[in-house]
């Protein structure tokens, strides 16, 4: 009788304490990664990027490495816009970036030179590789 007594409790304290790491198993978020490259295909460092949700409206920005690399984990699936700017090259936006469940897309940008008040938009049908 003890015995049963002892896991009706035992048995529940048992799944509380694993609920939370069920939960993070169960995380299917998404990434964006790339580089950053001016016209003659040379890296560009220090980039300014803004990734924005457009369903939720969250904004990640973030700066590109020495390599002009960057990496965006942890993404809600969705759609996305990004602008990318640096000085001396005009700001570049894609909107349209659709990130999937469990999707690490791979896309590139290719800044063209100029001033900042120029923008340089790509449509939504240029889309992400999937790495």
């Amino acid at each position: 009788m003890r015995c049963l007594k002892a896991l009706r409790i035992v048995i529940p304290v048992v799944y509380l304490l694993l609920l939370p790491a069920l939960g993070r198993a169960q995380v299917a978020n998404a990434s964006l990664r790339g580089t950053v490259f001016d016209q003659s295909s040379a890296i560009v460092p220090k980039a300014s990027m803004r990734l924005k949700s457009l369903g939720e409206g969250a904004v990640l920005t973030v700066t590109t490495g020495s390599d002009g690399g960057y990496v965006l984990p942890n993404l809600i699936p969705g759609i996305y816009e990004l602008r990318v700017s640096a000085p001396g090259f005009r700001e570049y936006v894609q909107s349209g970036i659709k990130l999937g469940i469990d999707e690490t897309a791979h896309l590139d940008v290719k800044l063209e030179l100029g001033t900042a008040a120029q923008t340089v938009e790509v449509s939504a049908s240029a889309s992400p590789l999937n790495a």
